[in-house]
């Protein structure tokens, strides 16, 4: 063990929690032991059974008896078939009826009280046997087995045939409500039930047993108010009558059965569990003995090795001390061997005697918190979710109401600056048992540090330690909280980190602030404040709404002194120097496309002439063309990397051409004259019908005149105030119209 911490907590008068949270280098361990007074008037110690408490039809998790029985606390019980899942294999009495009787073995003991709360942690024995009397008339039947005393039945009565008293039978019961195990036989096993009598009554479940299929020839005699009603063999259950019992035997107990217990036979049964007889009050069935005479057990008859979560009870050597323990297992803590939990149950909380319980997935412990009305789980499941178990050990507090003897706050022990935590206040009287505390009337304060309440609820103003107070009916109560400040904080998150919407979307932003530490802390929607950059919209209540126009801008949140901002973009944004231009329509479909971009600075620059490197990148990426296969350029100088794909793409598709020397000469600024042959080329336009007139038709290129009288035929190009202008550079203005032009006119893609 490396580091160990140990606290305490009370849950009753005279039952109290003790967690033991050790770090070990095998990994963490959590070991609870709930240890309790059973010299206490207001303790009783009660087993917890089924769903209900009152038959063993359905099993449910330890949480659920608790709560239902009102126990303060509870530990899981008796091993048990997990296919079956319900029915203990061991030793089950509450108050003093004997719900399950003891095994027929020698290696799974079993923890009990007396009537005088003495515990006792035995192999117990159980005795028993099956009288049955004929009807009047019907003759003497074969008696099997004998009676523990001889006096019992007829002495000297003989059955003659001459109005003689009818004999009884008797044949010995070997247990009762009893699943099926496995018993010693012949130097080997057996099944539990074979050649045995068992008794089933109501406490079993509504329905016997019914047919064994490797158990042919089994009979089942239904006995209700004394009397044989009803003898079934190999048949289906059969329902149990509530004042009856149902006995089912194999083999000569099946016999027995059909011979002496006829309808109309009058059926007694007798039985004795010993150490302890009818002196026991409580009892649950368990397995090894762990501890002995204040040692840990020289043997165990079997474990299950390995570090597992697991169960126990034990008692101190003067009898007056009873434990309850649960070892957690699973991803938070390690478990423990049984020689382990042994060595710790004798040397680190001294008991005298101890039995290993049920554990792995059914290890549970519930335990009433102080001053709260119902019990909670204090370990964590083996496999996640609580195992419903056949029976539990229940601790109750019989103790009357008394007066409130102290307060417990429930609430953050380490809160945010800034933000607002709620407190409660529960009450426990001097028994330990909740004390009802009216929230109205709790007086908050702040004994030190730097805060403030309103109500119940608390609001740190920076960081460092605060202690507040609770005060009601004259009893005060002090809580420790650390607040984290500024100085402890990385930053302030906001997710997303930006925003394109839609005019009229809305979307929730989601802050955080990162600790140094690395831990985050998410922040309530109104706690942030939020600034709005631009006409883009609004935000309420952690909400972002975009507005009815496209626009960009920035949101703006602000917490505890950290800022962070979020681009945002509504719609397509026109770059503000093209808001008004004529060419706004065509740049903003482009730039919706990804067609074309604006520039860092947020600006368009429509009137920049643009290169032929360029155009014939935006014409490729309008269009859609990619390169297939491998394609070499002829151009001798260099070309961008930005552009090399679409330029190929263009040469693979015969659009574009170098010049005589053998270049392309990509920063160029492209002519008009230049747009309307790749144009032409590109979307492979018709000859022209008629012939525009333009005023500079003799500027423009005889290479070129073809091109532009096709181009103004499909009404992709136009002329300015009746000219071409065939060498103007052009702009990026006219790129978009242009290409925008051509979209239109090749369809959609």
């Amino acid at each position: 063990m490396l580091r160990e911490e140990v606290a305490a907590e009370p849950v009753a008068a005279g039952v109290t929690l003790q967690k033991f949270i050790q770090e070990t280098d095998e990994g963490p361990l959590k070991i609870y032991a709930l240890s309790v007074d059973l010299t206490n008037p207001y303790v009783k110690v009660d087993v917890l059974f089924g769903a209900d408490n009152q038959t063993f039809g359905a099993a449910s998790p330890v949480l659920e008896k608790a709560r239902r029985s009102g126990a303060v606390a509870a530990l899981n019980g008796d091993f048990f078939h997990l296919k079956e899942g319900k029915h203990p294999l061991g030793l089950t009495v509450k108050d003093g009826e004997v719900l399950t009787s003891p095994l027929l073995r020698d290696d799974f003991y079993a923890f009990a009280l007396t009537r005088d709360l003495a515990p006792l942690i035995e192999l117990f024995r159980f005795e028993g046997f099956v009288r049955a009397v004929p009807p009047a008339g019907a003759g003497s039947a074969a008696q099997n087995g004998s009676a523990p005393d001889a006096a019992a039945g007829s002495s000297g009565a003989r059955d003659d045939g001459a109005g003689a008293a009818p004999s009884p039978a008797v044949f010995p019961l070997a247990g009762i409500n009893k699943p099926r195990y496995s018993v010693s036989a012949g130097g080997g096993a057996e099944v539990s039930h074979r050649g045995r009598l068992h008794l089933y009554n109501s406490r079993w479940g509504a329905l016997s047993p019914g047919a064994q299929s490797d158990l042919p020839g089994w009979v089942e005699v239904v006995v209700e108010d004394g009397i044989v009603r009803e003898v079934r063999e190999d048949q289906p259950p059969v329902a149990i009558p509530a004042r009856g019992f149902v006995l089912a035997g194999h083999g000569a107990a099946a016999d027995f059965l059909r011979v002496a217990c006829v309808p109309g036979t009058r059926v007694s049964v007798e039985y004795r569990v010993a150490p302890g007889g009818e002196e026991l009050q409580t009892a649950v069935g368990g397995k090894n003995l762990l501890v002995e005479r204040g040692e840990p057990a020289a043997a165990f008859s079997k474990e299950l090795e390995g570090k597992f979560a697991r169960s126990a009870v034990g008692f101190s050597r003067d009898g007056k001390r009873l434990y309850l323990i649960a070892v957690e297992g699973g991803k938070e803590s390690r478990g423990m061997h049984q020689r382990e939990l042994a060595e710790f149950l004798a040397n680190r909380l001294g008991l005298w005697r101890a039995l290993n319980l049920d554990g792995g997935g059914s290890t549970s412990l519930a335990v009433r918190p102080l001053g709260e009305e119902l019990p909670v789980l204090v370990n964590r499941p083996a496999q996640g979710t609580p195992r419903p178990v056949p029976n539990a050990l229940g601790i109750f507090s019989t103790a009357p109401r008394g007066r409130l003897a102290g307060l417990v706050i429930r609430g953050a022990r380490e809160v945010l600056a800034g933000l607002d935590c709620s407190f409660e206040v529960r009450g426990y009287d001097e028994y330990y048992n909740p004390y009802p505390v009216e929230a109205g009337q709790v007086r908050w304060s702040v004994r030190e540090g730097s805060g403030a309440f309103e109500g119940n609820r608390f609001r740190g103003l920076e960081g460092g330690t605060v202690i507040i107070e609770a005060a009601f009916q004259g009893i005060r109560q002090e809580h420790r909280v650390r607040v984290i400040g500024p100085a402890d904080l990385e930053g302030l998150e906001v997710t997303p980190g930006v925003v394109r919407l839609n005019p009229g979307e809305e979307v929730s932003l989601q802050a955080q602030v990162r600790g140094k530490d690395g831990r985050v802390w998410p922040l309530p929607a109104g706690s942030v404040s939020w600034e709005v950059e631009g006409r883009i919209g609004s935000v309420q209540n952690g909400k972002f709404s975009a507005g009815s126009a496209d626009a960009a801008g920035k949101i703006r949140g602000s917490f505890l002194g950290f800022t962070v901002e979020i681009p945002v973009t509504v719609g397509i944004p026109l770059p503000p120097d093209v808001a008004d231009h004529w060419a706004r329509l065509p740049v903003r479909e482009l730039i919706a496309r990804d067609v074309v971009r604006g520039y860092p600075d947020g600006t368009f620059r429509p009137e920049r002439a643009v290169t032929r490197a360029e155009f014939v990148t935006i014409l490729a990426r309008a269009l859609g063309w990619s390169v297939s296969g491998e394609v070499s350029l002829p151009f001798r100088d260099e070309i961008p990397g930005w552009a090399l794909p679409y330029l190929k793409a263009a040469w693979s598709r015969g659009v574009i051409g170098g010049y005589p020397d053998g270049t392309f000469r990509p920063d160029r600024a492209i002519s008009r004259a230049e747009l309307a042959v790749l144009i032409t080329r590109a979307l492979r336009l018709p000859e022209a019908c008629g012939q525009a007139a333009f005023k500079d038709a003799h500027q423009i290129p005889p290479w070129a005149q073809e091109a532009v009288q096709r181009a103004a035929a499909a009404g992709i190009m136009r002329g300015s105030g009746g000219c071409f202008r065939p060498g103007a550079p052009a702009t990026r203005a006219e790129v978009a119209a242009l290409v925008y032009q051509s979209l239109l006119y090749s369809g959609p893609r």
